[in-house]
């Protein structure tokens, strides 16, 4: 650890600080979703990371007078308060929604100008040692069956026990067991959202150091990615080699490349537990007579409002479309009770997926702009990181988002806004010599009239 600090100009504070946003970032309880949730509620787990990060500003001063970063909050800002005045959101309750907005903005914003391209081993780094803590725990509870009264005397989760927020042991008689194999949760409340954390700091590990397999924390990344059994990153890691091979290989090799992964991706959609998701997928996704059997039953059973269960990815994609539909221009806003699926549909279901909620969420001209963002950052990581692709991050967000919403939350909006809010330092110096002052342009006019 000590090492990682010399070699990247990282002090103790500011490593132990990104180390808690990363759990923050696993959301594990209901506590550690305090960055994304409501203001009200326990104020220690809201307020510790809001007086670390003020702890990591004054430790690193940096400049809020940054023409991108207002550009970015005045365009939400009017968004804000058209959708506000538009559907008369003024309850406290509503409000706290738009305060989560605009601070994962300044946190991403303090995130970039502090640590700049430093975040990204960092993170690695975080990310690999919690991986390899969850996977020495996950085979002990797998192979021995006395560790379960262990685990149990830990504080529940929405799936399991909460073992200091670094673990999320499954419970195996819950439904996060495939084949009889429980699910590693690592640090998050769920095994999928855990992969696609562990996917960006595989993407982070290709930035750095190209493709390779003879790395210590690509073995413990993939070996993390497997024992999640999750179909969301299974997919993601595929879709972020195939691009790093496209990018690294000549067309000839790419082609044996593919010719190799075809099959290899077959065989592993023909695994017992992918086939099983694969299947629960496509059946929800046709069979829409069968789930409004189910909103009907819900209605009659159960009070308004109360949530019973999230939909599937898919579904729930199908149904954020007629949000979209229904106020294509704002969106419905911040808080999903205002979407038309909460409105007509059903209150009793949340809506999955962040791909068509950006869109649902804030309109289609800001969230096309918002997806413009990303693709932007992606580019600038290929600039400053010339081993990945330029769509690398892009694409990786993209399928990542099929299942999770990813914007508004802190790291992960930081990546999202790379592009826009880094700023390398050399860089400007370089532009600033190239540039033609006001005088010198004068004594050229006056030398040329002479």
């Amino acid at each position: 650890m000590f090492s990682l600090f010399k070699k990247y100009d990282v002090g103790i504070f500011e490593y132990l600080y990104m180390f808690v946003m990363v759990i923050y970032l696993g959301q594990m309880t209901p506590q550690t979703g305090r960055m994304v949730g409501t203001i009200s509620g326990d104020p220690v787990p809201f307020l510790l990371p809001i007086v670390l990060t003020v702890i990591l500003v004054f430790k690193n001063p940096i400049s809020f007078l940054n023409r991108r970063l207002t550009f970015v909050l005045i365009i939400f800002a009017i968004w804000s308060i058209l959708t506000i005045e538009q559907y008369h959101l003024f309850a406290n309750n509503e409000l706290s929604y738009y305060f989560f907005l605009f601070y994962s903005i300044i946190v991403a914003y303090i995130h970039i100008q502090v640590f700049g391209k430093k975040l990204l081993p960092i993170y690695e780094d975080i990310v690999v040692k919690l991986c390899a803590f969850s996977l020495l725990l996950w085979t002990w509870s797998y192979f021995d069956s006395s560790s379960i009264p262990f685990f149990k005397q830990f504080d529940q989760t929405s799936y399991g026990n909460n073992f200091y927020y670094l673990f999320n042991w499954m419970d195996p008689s819950g439904d996060q067991v495939y084949e009889g194999i429980p699910r590693n949760a690592g640090f998050s409340w769920e095994p999928g959202r855990f992969s696609i954390c562990v996917v960006l700091a595989l993407l982070c590990n290709i930035a750095r150091n190209g493709i390779t397999f003879l790395n210590f924390n690509v073995l413990v990344m993939l070996a993390a990615i497997a024992s999640t059994l999750s179909t969301t990153g299974y997919v993601a890691t595929g879709v972020l080699y195939i691009i790093a091979f496209s990018h690294k290989l000549n067309t000839q090799k790419t082609l044996l490349f593919f010719f190799i992964l075809v099959p290899t991706l077959i065989g592993v959609s023909q695994l017992g537990f992918m086939q099983k998701k694969i299947e629960e997928q496509l059946s929800v996704e046709t069979n829409l007579k069968q789930l409004e059997k189910t909103f009907n039953y819900n209605t009659e059973n159960a009070d308004e409002g109360e949530y019973l269960a999230s939909l599937e990815r898919f579904t729930a994609m199908y149904f954020e479309w007629d949000n979209v539909r229904d106020k294509p221009i704002l969106g419905y806003g911040r808080n999903p009770e205002n979407s038309y699926f909460y409105e007509e549909v059903s209150s009793n279901f949340a809506l999955t997926g962040g791909l068509v909620k950006l869109l649902a969420q804030y309109g289609i001209p800001l969230g096309v702009f918002l997806y413009f963002l990303l693709l932007i950052s992606s580019f600038r990581l290929n600039k400053d990181f010339p081993e990945v692709s330029k769509v690398g991050l892009f694409f990786t967000f993209i399928v990542c988002s099929i299942s999770y919403a990813m914007f508004t939350i802190p790291i992960f909006t930081a990546f999202w806004f790379y592009g826009i809010f880094y700023k390398d330092e050399k860089e400007e110096e370089e532009k600033k010599k190239e540039r033609i002052t006001s005088e010198e342009i004068m004594k050229i006019l006056q030398k040329a009239l002479k």
